[in-house]
Parts: C-alpha cells; structure tokens; sequence
C-alpha cells in the first residue's frame, strides 16, 4: 500500500462501521434507587472507588483478577483513600463467590456484590475501571469513557482478547494489564500509576449498529432502483459511493482527561 501508486484507486468492498455496543438503557429510577442505595451505598454516598469487574465470572482468568484485586486493597489504601467494588459476575459459582468473601474479611475498602443489571453506569462512575477484555466488557468501557486497566483472558489459548487490548493500548485508548503482574503482586502499583496518570480521553466511534442499518437501507434503496430499470448488474460505483461515507475514523475527537 504504501509503495503502489494506484492503491486509492482500488477501494475495497468493506464498510467500516465503528464498534457494535448495546443501547444504553432508559433511566428507570426504581432501578437506579436500588442499584445505589440497597445495593451499593458507596456509590450513593459518592465515595471514590475502583471497580473491578469479570464478565461472566466463569473463567480462571476472572478468579486470578479477583483475588490480585483483593490482594492488593490493603497496601493500595495507604496510597488512596478508594473503596474497591468488585463485580464477581452473574454465573459465578456459589463456591467462588464464598471465596471471594471470605479473602475480603478484614478489607473494610472491599465490597463485594455477583452482578449488576447496568454495569456501564458504574464505570461511568468510578475513577478506575479494572476487567477482562472480553468484547462486551471493553464496549461499555468504551462507551462509558472511564479509564480503564485490562487484563486478557486467554482460555483455551484463544488470543482475541490481547489482540484487542493491545490494539487499543497503541491508541492511547486504556492500559494493559498483564498477566505476570498479577502473579508478581505488581497490581498496587499499576493502580496507582492509572489513577495518578489518567490517560486522555479518546472518542471511539460505538454507533456501528446505526451506521450498518443505514448502509444496509442504503444498498436496498439502490437495488430498487437498479431493478426499476432493469439494470443486470449493480454499478460498482455504487458500492463505493457508499463506502466514501463511512471511512473509518477512530479517533475522531480528542479530549483531555
């Protein structure tokens, strides 16, 4: 590409979209009531926390994250004066929840909850996200514009989460946080460098489901008309056309921190 002359002269038949995430759900003040009142006063009484969070709570790696986080509360409360709430996910097992529970006596910072229904408004919330880097997780991450600290899991030797992590490491967009740190205890002092050093806040394009339903109404309208006059074949021109208007534009605004 960037020795061939005529490379923008040959234009791909892909349509870069941004990011798919979830809609943000409606305000629901029942739900927000119980989330933080009941559930989580900290959040309520606006205390400063870190968030560490798992997915789905199911994988080895989400325990190893778990029990660092744990490990870490006392000597990171002498740095920061931080609540940690840990999400320990919705198909954790009794067994693991226990656990977790039983290595947080004696941690007045940590608090433990399973899950939550809307875990984007906690990270909106908190001063540092802590989690996996499954798809879903770094989305709302991303939706939610807090910063964040990303472990990879890696079951089965499956590498789709390092890739993404790392992908969004070179663009300034979170930090890694790699698997040896864990097993080192060096979990403290990323935390500190995170909260001390927040990174820039980047907007990523997340509108890819509204941007694939407009390419995709774009190219029915243009069937239709092709088929009105009995053109054989969609004019390639009328792909690109379309792929014109949605460049691929990560990094569109960039806003400090």
């Amino acid at each position: 590409h960037a020795t061939f002359s005529k490379a923008q002269s040959i234009r791909p038949r892909v349509i870069h979209t941004g990011y798919i995430t979830a809609s943000s759900s409606p305000h629901n003040a029942a739900i927000e009531a119980y989330l933080y009142e009941a559930l989580i006063p900290i959040v309520n009484r606006d205390e400063p926390f870190i968030l560490v969070s798992c997915g789905s709570g199911r994988l080895d790696a989400a325990r190893r994250l778990v029990l660092s986080a744990i490990e870490a509360a006392p000597s990171l409360a002498r740095i920061y004066k931080h609540n940690m709430l840990i999400c320990a996910g919705p198909l954790v097992s009794r067994e693991r929840l226990i656990e977790y529970q039983w290595k947080a006596v004696g941690r007045p910072n940590v608090h433990i909850i399973q899950s939550v229904p809307r875990l984007r408004d906690l990270m909106q919330r908190c001063s540092l996200s802590i989690s996996l880097g499954g798809y879903n997780t770094v989305m709302e991450l991303l939706s939610s514009g807090s910063q964040g600290l990303v472990y990879a899991a890696e079951p089965n030797g499956d590498n789709e989460q390092m890739l993404r992590i790392r992908s969004l490491v070179s663009r300034g967009i979170l930090r890694e946080l790699p698997g040896e740190s864990l097993a080192s205890g060096q979990l403290t002092s990323l935390i500190a460098e995170a909260l001390a050093h927040p990174l820039k806040t980047i907007e990523v394009r997340t509108d890819g489901a509204q941007i694939s339903a407009s390419v995709l109404s774009e190219l029915q309208r243009l069937e239709m008309v092709e088929a009105s006059q009995r053109r054989p074949r969609r004019d390639e021109n009328s792909f690109s056309s379309i792929s014109r208007s949605y460049e691929p534009n990560l990094e569109r605004t960039v806003k400090c921190a």
